[in-house]
């Protein structure tokens, strides 16, 4: 999507609907500019495998304007630094094999299947290798987060997204994906296999960088 946008047009918003799992092997993804107004590019993409639409997206795309609004988002928590906080540990056959790659560290709540009482967790997280201040960074570092309601469970069980969207605050400035960024995430509801659950996520410099709402699908009793 990006490679069909201006450069100075940046993602504000983008919903995706998770309609089929992709298997190992080749993809094709496509992206289709729907609307180009005189601020706003709106983009369709696709994913796609066997002639099966597996992932849809549309994100919204916008140039930077003047404003006399000016409203600050929501101040990070207090807690503790991320060096003073265990590390979630890579236990292969148990967490994804992609966060190998990304480093987390819970500092409310408990990680998943854990057995707790109340759903609900925060942390730091960064990308372990060097990363760019470009969206994709940003959105792997929201997206690596675990559903909400898994450290209620004491025994592993899959879990995925059925959608997602979220809206990006003040995207032109930059921020490096391998410093650490502040998550928190709160359930909304959850009933019959579905979750509902609202996050949000901080810059290295404390501010609010993405606000985020998600349906996920959890198979504990499978």
């Amino acid at each position: 999507m990006r490679g069909q946008v201006p450069t100075d047009r940046q993602l504000r918003a983008m919903t995706v609907a998770f309609i089929g799992p992709v298997a190992p092997e080749p993809a094709t993804v496509t992206a289709t500019v729907l609307r180009q107004g005189k601020s706003v590019t709106q983009v369709e993409a696709r994913l796609m495998q066997h002639d099966q639409i597996l992932a849809t997206a549309n994100a919204s795309f916008g140039a930077s304007r003047q404003s006399s609004i000016v409203v600050p988002g929501a101040p990070r928590p207090d807690a503790p630094a991320p060096d003073t906080v265990r590390a979630l540990p890579n236990v292969p056959g148990v967490t994804p094999a992609f966060l190998e790659h990304f480093d987390l560290r819970w500092t409310h709540g408990l990680p998943p299947f854990s057995g707790a009482d109340k759903p609900d967790f925060s942390g730091w997280c960064r990308h372990k290798e060097p990363a760019g201040d470009d969206e994709s960074t940003l959105i792997g570092l929201l997206d690596v987060w675990p559903p909400s309601v898994l450290p209620l469970l004491k025994r592993p069980a899959p879990g995925s997204s059925l959608t997602w969207s979220f809206d990006l605050i003040d995207p032109g400035v930059p921020a490096d994906g391998h410093d650490w960024w502040f998550y928190e995430v709160n359930t909304q509801g959850a009933a019959n296999g579905f979750v509902q659950a609202d996050a949000k996520l901080w810059r290295p410099d404390g501010q609010l960088a993405v606000v985020s709402r998600q349906t996920a699908v959890v198979f504990d009793k499978a």
